[in-house]
């Protein structure tokens, strides 16, 4: 007979480690071909032109709101006021909120940078659709063309990405990176 088993103390151990040395290499797998849920954390970089929000007489700070979105048939649709103002749509941010995932809120000031804003948002599964990165702005003057103080674009299923976003006289670009 083998000494392996003539002691029951030594098999029990050695059936233990090789438990725990399964249970581990599983856990590793996951975390090894990405099958863990991590959030998906975006950082947001504002940037302000010199000619920042002009009202006619200056140019100046301008509130901006971020947003990671499920859908964004309602961030197209809203009144730009229906963001900023509580009283003008009382209804709407709470619809609007069955749609968002996350948001930010920044005042960006000419000829500023500013430092990275995060939103973090649960794990999204693969077959999901790929969340949404909308930001708005709230200019003094109503910007020349249609929905120039918003934007809107599909976002990359990664677990961590950086968004630059460019604001000039009354418009919300895309930066570069």
């Amino acid at each position: 007979m083998s000494i392996l088993f003539a002691r029951p103390v030594v098999a029990r151990t050695i059936v233990g480690l090789f438990l725990i040395a399964m249970i581990a290499a599983g856990t590793g797998c996951g975390w090894i071909f990405g099958k863990q849920k991590k959030p998906m954390k975006i950082e947001i970089i504002f940037i302000g032109s010199d000619s920042l929000n002009f009202d006619g007489n200056q140019f100046q700070a301008v509130q901006v709101k971020a947003f990671v979105l499920k859908r964004a048939e309602r961030f197209w649709a809203a009144d730009v006021r229906a963001f900023f103002d509580p009283g003008y749509d009382p209804g709407f941010m709470t619809e609007f909120g069955k749609d968002t995932l996350g948001s930010v809120t920044a005042i960006v000031a000419p000829e500023e940078m500013t430092r990275p804003l995060t939103i973090e948002i649960p794990f999204i599964r693969a077959r999901d659709e790929k969340p949404i990165f909308a930001v708005i702005a709230n200019f003094a003057q109503p910007p020349r063309g249609e929905n120039r103080e918003r934007l809107a674009f599909d976002l990359k299923k990664k677990t961590r990405q950086t968004v630059r976003v460019d604001l000039g006289t009354n418009w919300v670009a895309r930066g570069s990176k």
